[in-house]
């Protein structure tokens, strides 16, 4: 129930953010897809240009960062200067799990494989795939302190093309990617 009204507020606040961002009509425009796939087939896609992403998330910061912390779960929180720091030691070694756990039934991996950084969860509330290029989190790493360089990784954004983000999970799947075609 609230991820539908969590959709929706995000999806007003995407088509607002659309109308106040001046496009030049002449530079060709890179556009954010979004396209997700849930249970009993329901579709929601999502489209608009990557200039109008750092407006949105200017509006609603708090949606992926409070004090210092990314949010990943309604109770729990990791330190944003814990994950960079995690990141910098890590990021260079090359293809190898940073985090592999298993408790209470669930396993869960966190893993550079060429140019991507996986995460996998498995476990009796479900299961999650996620993949992201390893030149986004280095971008959103790129700041000090307990903030996340979101400007820096909307830049990086910008310079590529084809599927950035994939989440496969139990019930749904999506799929995020950049082109220049509306």
């Amino acid at each position: 129930m609230h991820q539908h009204y969590s959709l929706l507020s995000a999806t007003l606040l995407l088509a607002f953010s659309i109308m106040v961002v001046p496009v030049a009509a002449q530079e060709t425009q890179v556009w954010l897809h979004i396209h997700i796939e849930g249970q009993a087939g329901e579709i929601t896609e999502i489209d608009f240009p990557l200039a109008a992403l750092e407006a949105m998330l200017s509006m609603a910061p708090e949606t992926l960062v409070s004090n210092g912390e990314v949010k990943v779960g309604e109770q729990q929180g990791i330190s944003i200067v814990t994950l960079r720091e995690m990141w910098l030691r890590l990021r260079n070694g090359g293809d190898m799990d940073f985090i592999a756990w298993e408790a209470m039934g669930q396993k869960v991996r966190l893993a550079r494989v060429d140019d991507k950084v996986e995460i996998r969860v498995n476990g009796p509330q479900g299961n999650l795939r996620g993949d992201m290029p390893v030149t986004i989190v280095n971008a959103l790493f790129s700041s000090e302190g307990d903030i996340l360089n979101i400007p820096a990784a909307i830049a990086e954004l910008k310079s590529l093309r084809g599927d950035i983000i994939n989440i496969i999970e139990d019930d749904r799947e999506v799929r995020v990617w950049i082109d220049e075609i509306p």
